[in-house]
Protein backbone atom coordinates (compact mmCIF):
# COMPACT_ATOMS: atom_id res chain seq x y z
CA UNK A 1 0.00 0.00 0.00
CA UNK A 2 1.17 3.58 -1.00
CA UNK A 3 1.91 5.86 1.78
CA UNK A 4 2.32 9.23 -0.06
CA UNK A 5 3.98 12.78 1.27
CA UNK A 6 3.33 15.89 -0.48
CA UNK A 7 6.19 17.75 -0.45
CA UNK A 8 6.12 21.89 -1.02
CA UNK A 9 8.95 23.44 -2.52
CA UNK A 10 10.14 27.00 -2.96
CA UNK A 11 12.84 28.44 -4.93
CA UNK A 12 14.33 31.92 -7.04
CA UNK A 13 13.19 32.47 -10.63
CA UNK A 14 14.40 35.02 -12.75
CA UNK A 15 11.23 35.97 -14.96
CA UNK A 16 11.32 37.85 -18.36
CA UNK A 17 12.00 41.26 -17.24
CA UNK A 18 15.18 40.22 -15.36
CA UNK A 19 13.59 40.30 -11.59
CA UNK A 20 13.58 37.35 -8.99
CA UNK A 21 10.13 35.64 -8.34
CA UNK A 22 9.65 33.31 -5.72
CA UNK A 23 8.43 30.16 -7.18
CA UNK A 24 6.44 27.83 -4.89
CA UNK A 25 5.45 24.40 -6.06
CA UNK A 26 3.72 20.88 -4.53
CA UNK A 27 5.21 17.52 -5.31
CA UNK A 28 3.32 14.38 -4.48
CA UNK A 29 6.41 11.03 -2.98
CA UNK A 30 5.39 7.51 -2.52
CA UNK A 31 7.98 6.59 0.46
CA UNK A 32 7.83 4.18 3.32
CA UNK A 33 8.84 7.38 6.32
CA UNK A 34 9.10 11.16 6.34
CA UNK A 35 12.93 10.62 5.79
CA UNK A 36 12.84 8.48 2.78
CA UNK A 37 10.47 11.06 1.52
CA UNK A 38 12.74 13.85 1.79
CA UNK A 39 15.93 12.42 0.36
CA UNK A 40 13.82 11.20 -2.93
CA UNK A 41 12.10 14.22 -3.09
CA UNK A 42 15.90 16.31 -2.63
CA UNK A 43 17.38 13.64 -5.06
CA UNK A 44 14.35 13.94 -7.80
CA UNK A 45 14.07 17.85 -8.02
CA UNK A 46 17.82 18.46 -8.02
CA UNK A 47 18.25 16.65 -11.34
CA UNK A 48 15.36 18.45 -12.63
CA UNK A 49 15.36 21.75 -11.17
CA UNK A 50 18.38 24.20 -12.97
CA UNK A 51 18.68 26.34 -9.00
CA UNK A 52 18.60 25.66 -5.43
CA UNK A 53 15.39 24.77 -3.50
CA UNK A 54 14.23 24.52 -0.13
CA UNK A 55 11.78 21.77 1.07
CA UNK A 56 9.28 24.31 3.09
CA UNK A 57 6.69 21.41 4.47
CA UNK A 58 6.08 17.37 3.74
CA UNK A 59 2.83 16.62 5.21
CA UNK A 60 0.92 13.18 4.89
CA UNK A 61 -1.40 12.78 2.10
CA UNK A 62 -3.94 10.50 2.38
CA UNK A 63 -5.31 8.65 -0.77
CA UNK A 64 -7.08 5.56 -1.32
CA UNK A 65 -5.45 5.45 -4.86
CA UNK A 66 -4.08 7.44 -8.05
CA UNK A 67 -5.81 7.31 -11.47
CA UNK A 68 -3.31 8.65 -14.30
CA UNK A 69 -0.16 7.35 -13.23
CA UNK A 70 0.77 5.82 -16.76
CA UNK A 71 4.19 6.64 -16.60
CA UNK A 72 6.60 6.72 -13.09
CA UNK A 73 6.42 10.09 -12.89
CA UNK A 74 3.02 12.54 -14.34
CA UNK A 75 4.00 15.84 -14.76
CA UNK A 76 0.83 18.33 -14.84
CA UNK A 77 0.60 20.51 -17.66
CA UNK A 78 -2.30 23.65 -18.21
CA UNK A 79 -4.94 21.59 -19.70
CA UNK A 80 -4.71 18.86 -17.69
CA UNK A 81 -3.95 18.63 -13.67
CA UNK A 82 -4.57 16.49 -10.68
CA UNK A 83 -8.01 16.66 -8.45
CA UNK A 84 -8.76 15.65 -5.52
CA UNK A 85 -11.55 13.25 -4.78
CA UNK A 86 -13.75 12.64 -1.79
CA UNK A 87 -15.86 9.35 -2.09
CA UNK A 88 -17.81 7.62 0.64
CA UNK A 89 -19.85 4.11 1.12
CA UNK A 90 -21.93 2.93 3.81
CA UNK A 91 -21.72 0.12 5.56
CA UNK A 92 -23.77 -1.43 8.11
CA UNK A 93 -21.95 -3.19 11.55
CA UNK A 94 -23.38 -6.87 11.80
CA UNK A 95 -22.71 -6.63 15.65
CA UNK A 96 -24.20 -3.35 16.37
CA UNK A 97 -26.47 -2.79 13.74
CA UNK A 98 -25.50 0.78 13.12
CA UNK A 99 -24.75 2.37 9.38
CA UNK A 100 -20.72 3.84 8.97
CA UNK A 101 -20.07 5.71 6.69
CA UNK A 102 -16.19 5.38 5.03
CA UNK A 103 -14.68 8.39 2.72
CA UNK A 104 -11.80 7.85 0.81
CA UNK A 105 -9.67 10.02 -0.94
CA UNK A 106 -8.49 9.87 -4.67
CA UNK A 107 -6.61 11.40 -6.90
CA UNK A 108 -7.56 11.87 -10.73
CA UNK A 109 -5.73 13.30 -13.27
CA UNK A 110 -8.07 14.96 -15.27
CA UNK A 111 -8.85 18.30 -17.37
CA UNK A 112 -11.84 19.04 -15.87
CA UNK A 113 -14.16 18.69 -12.62
CA UNK A 114 -16.43 16.56 -14.93
CA UNK A 115 -13.49 14.66 -16.52
CA UNK A 116 -12.21 13.63 -12.99
CA UNK A 117 -15.90 12.73 -12.14
CA UNK A 118 -16.18 10.34 -15.21
CA UNK A 119 -12.59 8.82 -14.25
CA UNK A 120 -13.46 7.88 -11.07
CA UNK A 121 -17.00 6.59 -11.94
CA UNK A 122 -15.42 4.54 -14.39
CA UNK A 123 -12.79 3.23 -12.21
CA UNK A 124 -15.32 2.43 -9.54
CA UNK A 125 -17.81 0.70 -11.48
CA UNK A 126 -17.05 -2.41 -10.54
CA UNK A 127 -17.46 -1.50 -6.70
CA UNK A 128 -19.79 -4.01 -4.86
CA UNK A 129 -21.54 -0.78 -2.30
CA UNK A 130 -23.12 1.72 -3.65
CA UNK A 131 -21.05 4.84 -2.99
CA UNK A 132 -21.20 8.57 -3.53
CA UNK A 133 -19.12 11.24 -5.14
CA UNK A 134 -19.04 14.03 -2.66
CA UNK A 135 -16.16 16.61 -3.37
CA UNK A 136 -13.71 17.45 -6.09
CA UNK A 137 -11.16 19.72 -5.46
CA UNK A 138 -8.25 20.95 -7.98
CA UNK A 139 -4.98 20.40 -6.71
CA UNK A 140 -1.85 22.24 -6.82
CA UNK A 141 0.10 19.25 -7.45
CA UNK A 142 2.77 19.12 -10.25
CA UNK A 143 4.09 15.91 -10.26
CA UNK A 144 3.03 12.48 -9.05
CA UNK A 145 5.98 10.39 -7.90
CA UNK A 146 5.01 6.44 -7.40
CA UNK A 147 7.99 4.10 -5.29
CA UNK A 148 9.79 2.41 -7.80
CA UNK A 149 11.76 0.00 -6.08
CA UNK A 150 15.60 -0.57 -6.86
CA UNK A 151 17.71 -3.45 -8.08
Amino acid sequence: MATWHLGKIAYMKEDETGRLKQIREAHLIDAMSFTEAEARLIELLTEELETSFEVKTLTPFPLTDVFGLDDDVVMGDENTVWYQVKASYQTVDERTGKTKRTANNFLVYASSVRDAYDALSMALRGFLLPYEIEAIRRTSILTVRPYAATN
